[in-house]
């Protein structure tokens, strides 16, 4: 029987993260390697047939760093904690990556209360990943015991900074998404209106015209790189009026659904749009995009403050308010809601399912659509990382996904 004598494969750094940030692991992952660096994590480098815990173990050993993506999530990982505290005892630098501005408590606060740590829940996605990886490679080229920061010096411990505010209050429960549905696929009326000057009518005109006065953004080319100031350009306005026909006794302007037709698609607001006459793809409400080298990790920078309305039939447009009575603007957080609701089989008036994205065709399939376990719509390659930053993960690399 042949012997193989090929050497292992060289790991440099060990990822560890909860599993609902793991369109959020793979682009930390992607930036490392797409710099040379090579990592290990799981479920990835987890030879088929292996024991998990074995192969975390071996890992973290072979490993010259640890890259913890800190979140609320990961604080409540038992599988976190565990890669972390064996980490500990087996002396490996611990370089924690917060996406949250959330502390670490109970047996996790032991272990990094006292660590210099990189933050990632601001504005900036590319450029703290880029930190990230000049951070490991700094301490990968010059091992000691204490972990070194790439550009400016750290603060002492988690803890010892005043944050802001919380990236995300709390993920609502279902029914408090099924609500919000309702205002993802009614509400959104803003770039859709550059249509309308072009006299663009749907059968006979009702005799109720929904009216709007907004403005849209001025086209802004793809950015490739981290401005280090988000200037909203100058806007031009105007009214327009747009004229279709519903024939329907209930209908629901839900522009997910077929019942919909051309009407949402030219109310309703895209990450992108595509541009027929010149035959590009254009910013929607995503300003600006990158896209990792394998083709297969797509990071969006949305336009910030596009307000959310709601449009009354024959009555005004309404700018929305949160609970605390302060203008509610589309965030990250409600496309990566409305792309996993195209995930869900329970849901069968859709025209079109995202199978490309990671995770998508598991729950599609799942063969007890009333029983689809919560932690399969959380690993569906969709991640909001901040207000304006949104990351898809694709099964392959894909030459339509922007159109």
């Amino acid at each position: 029987m042949p012997v193989d004598n090929s050497e292992p494969q060289k790991f440099d750094a060990f990822v560890s993260y909860s599993s609902k940030e793991k369109a959020i692991a793979d682009a930390v992952v992607a930036a490392h390697e797409q710099a040379g660096i090579r990592c290990w994590y799981a479920p990835r480098d987890i030879a088929p047939g292996a024991d998990w815990a074995d192969s975390i173990t071996k890992a973290i050993r072979d490993c010259s760093i640890m890259v913890l993506v800190f979140s609320k999530e990961a604080n409540r990982s038992q599988r976190v904690i565990d890669e972390v505290n064996y980490a500990i005892s087996q002396e490996k630098p611990l370089l924690p990556f917060r996406i949250e501005s959330s502390n670490p408590s109970g047996a996790l606060s032991l272990h990094l209360s006292s660590r210099h740590w990189l933050d990632a829940y601001e504005p900036g996605w590319e450029a703290h990943l880029e930190r990230l990886v000049n951070s490991v490679r700094i301490n990968l080229e010059n091992a000691t015991e204490t972990i070194q920061i790439s550009g400016e010096e750290a603060p002492p411990f988690i803890g010892g900074k005043t944050h802001k505010r919380e990236k995300k209050q709390g993920s609502p429960k279902t029914f408090a998404y099924l609500a919000g549905a309702l205002i993802v696929v009614s509400l959104l009326g803003y770039f859709g209106w550059n249509y309308f000057g072009k006299g663009l009518t749907f059968g006979t005109p009702s005799s109720t015209p929904v009216e709007s006065a907004l403005t849209e953004p001025a086209a802004t080319p793809i950015e490739m790189e981290e401005p280090s100031e988000v200037m909203p350009p100058e806007e031009p306005s105007f009214t327009a009026t747009l004229y279709g026909s519903i024939i329907e006794q209930e209908f629901l302007l839900d522009p997910q659904k077929n019942s919909s037709g051309g009407l949402a698609q030219n109310l309703f607001l895209t990450l992108t749009e595509y541009d027929f006459e010149n035959a590009v793809v254009v910013p929607g409400a995503a300003e600006s995009w990158t896209i990792s080298p394998d083709g297969r990790i797509y990071t969006f920078r949305l336009w910030p403050a596009i307000p959310w309305v709601t449009h009354i039939f024959g009555g005004d447009t309404v700018q929305v308010t949160d609970e605390k009575g302060e203008p509610r603007y589309l965030t990250a957080e409600d496309f990566e809601y409305a792309y996993k609701r195209l995930c869900d089989p329970r849901i069968d008036e859709f025209y079109i399912r995202p199978t490309n994205i990671l995770g998508c065709s598991e729950v599609l399939e799942y063969p007890d659509i009333e029983n689809i376990p919560p932690e399969l719509f959380d690993e569906i390659g969709v991640e909001a990382v901040s207000d304006t930053e949104l990351i898809f993960t694709l099964e392959n690399p894909s030459g339509y996904f922007l159109t």
